[in-house]
């Protein structure tokens, strides 16, 4: 759902970041939604067929940092921005909802002690300390930078 909802994100890109990506298309970045979608599909799948328990739960622990990083993302540029950041509702709450009950799962369920989740939580420190420079400037965080770069790289790929 968060995918679909960032759908159209070019024009919002285009008219709020100034450092626009040479090459950028509606096009490369739908088919970045779509790769990142079957990728996170093929992640949970993965982690499900691990039969311990614990070695799936770290490896899921950092499709949750995404999450969670993402979805501090979009809402803390949405507040920026004071405008609809696409991906916001999905993305942003709902992501982060999900990826904060998850964690509340396994800690609950005695899967991975509290340090272990607070030292993966820390990982996304540098994709927030990046988004809040970046966003100071009027820029994309590099972060989104680079996905962008690599949706350019798929859509000559596929268009070929």
């Amino acid at each position: 759902m968060h995918e679909l909802e960032e759908w159209n994100i070019y024009e919002y890109h285009q008219v709020t970041y100034s450092n626009k990506i040479p090459g950028e298309t509606k096009l490369g970045g739908r088919l970045w939604l779509i790769f990142l979608s079957i990728i996170g599909f093929i992640w949970t799948v993965v982690c499900n067929l691990i039969p311990d328990v614990a070695t799936s739960a770290i490896i899921m622990m950092f499709l949750i940092d995404f999450s969670i990083l993402n979805a501090i993302q979009h809402i803390g540029l949405s507040i920026k921005t004071k405008k609809y950041n696409p991906g916001l509702m999905f993305g942003g709450f709902v992501g982060f909802f999900i990826a904060v009950f998850e964690i509340y799962k396994i800690l609950l369920d005695k899967i991975l002690p509290f340090g272990i989740i607070l030292v993966m939580l820390f990982l996304i420190l540098p994709g927030l300390i990046d988004t809040i420079v970046n966003s100071r400037k009027g820029k994309l965080p590099k972060m989104v930078e680079m996905i962008l770069i690599f949706s350019t790289k798929l859509e000559i790929l596929f268009t070929k």
